[in-house]
């Protein structure tokens, strides 16, 4: 069981490789599309719609890796810019592979993201982990 704390009526922007959406208690989910590899240009979309749902302001955030979902180093350096950390104020990576388990591990602890980090299998044990940092 998910458990999901936006609506139908929550802001939400429809990328080709990822939707995002801001709920009403400002958590932002971003969901990623199977069997995708992320490039620093789609790093680049999401971060721009990141910009536009939360109106530059610091969120909490939730991104969703779906199955086969990958990036390379510089897209995984990005995600750990100023760029980006400047805008959250904490992220829950939910893993769905090993393979995910590793890149997320491999994001904390050397690319040190400055907000609390941490990986998940779970969106809801994530979701908990957000509403208590």
């Amino acid at each position: 069981m998910y458990i999901f704390m936006h609506s139908a009526t929550d802001p939400e922007i429809d990328l080709h490789h990822s939707k995002l959406i801001i709920s009403n208690n400002k958590l932002l989910y971003v969901y990623l599309v199977t069997d995708y590899f992320y490039t620093y240009k789609e790093a680049l979309e999401i971060y721009e719609a990141m910009k536009q749902l939360t109106g530059g302001k610091k969120v909490k955030a939730i991104l969703i890796a779906a199955d086969g979902s990958d990036c390379d180093k510089e897209t995984r350096s990005f995600i750990s810019s100023k760029d980006i950390t400047d805008m959250l104020k904490a992220l829950a990576l939910v893993s769905r592979s090993l393979a995910q388990d590793i890149l997320g591990n491999f994001i904390i602890t050397f690319d040190k993201p400055p907000q609390p980090t941490k990986l998940f299998r779970s969106i809801d044990k994530a979701i908990q982990w957000l509403n208590n940092v």
